[in-house]
Formats: structure tokens, C-alpha cells, sequence
């Protein structure tokens, strides 16, 4: 199974998600949409949308606008 969410409105959601009926662990979950702005890093791709356990979760990020100096990525899982 897998579930994609693609927010078209910018502002504030809330995503309740549930299994057989029940809500899974951290649903509702709630986030922030924001426009892409110019000069920022951004991210892509099916890995940020949905994912398998155990399995890739592949997305690109884009740095390219970001200005000058080291760049630092930190990834956490919902897990």
C-alpha cells in the first residue's frame, strides 16, 4: 500500500491518516506549505510523498540557489 498527498493551497493542513479503520501512530498529522522562493533549498521526488519500510525513499534535493557556504543536510524519519 501507498499514499500520496499533493497540498495545492499554501498555509497551514492537517492529514489524518488511518488503517483498517484506526488512525496510525502520529495521525493527524500536521504541516506547513509554503511557496518556493528563490534563493532556498527545495526538495523533490516520490521518496518525500510516500515510502515502504525497509525499503528506498528516494527524493532529490536542490541546492543550487542557496547561496555561498557549506551546506548541511539532516535527515529524521516519522518513525
Amino acid at each position: 500500500m501507498d499514499v500520496a498527498f499533493r497540498p495545492t493551497e499554501v498555509g497551514r493542513h492537517q492529514l489524518s491518516v488511518t488503517y483498517d479503520g484506526e488512525p496510525i501512530e502520529g495521525s493527524p498529522f500536521q504541516f506547513y506549505v509554503d511557496e518556493p522562493q528563490p534563493g532556498r533549498v527545495t526538495a523533490y521526488g516520490p521518496g518525500l510523498s510516500h515510502g515502504f519500510v525497509n525499503t528506498n525513499c528516494d527524493f532529490t534535493v536542490v541546492t543550487k540557489d542557496a547561496g555561498s557556504g557549506g551546506k548541511n543536510t539532516t535527515i529524521h524519519s516519522a518513525a
